[in-house]
């Protein structure tokens, strides 16, 4: 995760910055690098969230006696969560990806 914010942040500095220059970026050759960017954090946080879902499955189906029900809930809602944030990733590459392609 620590990745994805430090791209976030960078992107939104970059975007703001040009926003400030009254510039447009869809011409711009950072286009590719933001499509190629958002492409590899989205790999990378769909490879996250399925390691997560499956330390979650071991320890609620092998793991019963030993798993808290709240550890149980909070490893699942986390899992939950990182493909939500995977859905909101990969909705960015898609939408930059058609930018890419349609200037």
């Amino acid at each position: 995760m620590v990745l994805q914010s430090m791209w976030s942040v960078s992107v939104a500095a970059i975007e703001g910055y040009a926003w400030l220059l009254s510039k447009s970026l869809q011409d711009s050759p950072l286009l590719r690098l933001f499509a190629l960017g958002d492409w590899v954090t989205a790999v990378v946080t769909l490879a996250g969230a399925c390691a997560s879902a499956a330390i979650t499955i071991l320890f609620v189906r092998d793991i019963r006696d030993d798993c808290v029900k709240t550890y149980c809930r909070r490893y699942a809602s986390a899992a939950g969560m990182a493909f939500v944030n995977w859905t909101h990733i990969s909705t960015s590459f898609l939408f930059t990806f058609w930018v890419l392609t349609t200037r």
